[in-house]
């Protein structure tokens, strides 16, 4: 039996937690809006997946784990199942409900994770500064920046699922 006081704390906290899943998405681009990549949009699919997981004492766990191009969705869903298994695993990115959504339209139960922690939204309330993005974030922190290629070739119209997976990879 679930005490109400236990259920609202659940809620407004989330479940404790012994791990962190950092995790990162890359993603087709078709959509309406120019550039973008809507989760809901059917034209869309996860084009890679990158994790690693980092224990409650703050070690970097021995795996980290980065997919081929196009993953079997069914062997990430897998993957994440047995990691969230112990209930006690919060996931972390930046906009994270972005890559919540990709994995929740592949089949995946977000409800596993014990917390969602959205680096973009702590970075929000640490300056006030909506919407940084994580090369504003990744300097701000003294962390080195991604290489520019992608976003370059974004920005003159190219399509991510139009990127050759060889300079994805690194992204």
């Amino acid at each position: 039996h679930v005490s109400k006081e236990l259920m609202i704390r659940e809620v407004l906290f989330g479940r404790p937690v012994t791990q962190y899943l950092i995790l990162d998405l890359e993603t087709s681009m078709s959509s309406d809006t120019h550039n973008q990549s809507e989760p809901f949009d059917p034209r869309n699919e996860i084009l890679q997946v990158g994790w690693s997981i980092v224990n409650w004492h703050g070690h970097y766990d021995t795996v980290s784990f980065f997919s081929d191009y196009k993953p079997d969705m069914e062997d990430i869903n897998q993957r994440l199942a047995e990691i969230t298994s112990r209930g006690d695993t919060a996931i972390v990115g930046v906009n994270i409900k972005f890559d919540l959504n990709y994995l929740r339209v592949n089949g995946f139960d977000t409800r596993r994770f014990a917390q969602a922690i959205d680096l973009q939204h702590m970075y929000y309330l640490e300056t006030g500064q909506k919407f940084a993005s994580m090369d504003q974030m990744a300097e701000e922190y003294g962390y080195a920046l991604k290489d520019d290629t992608i976003k370059d070739l974004i920005k003159s119209g190219v399509p991510m699922q139009d990127i050759a997976p060889a300079i994805i990879d690194p992204y």
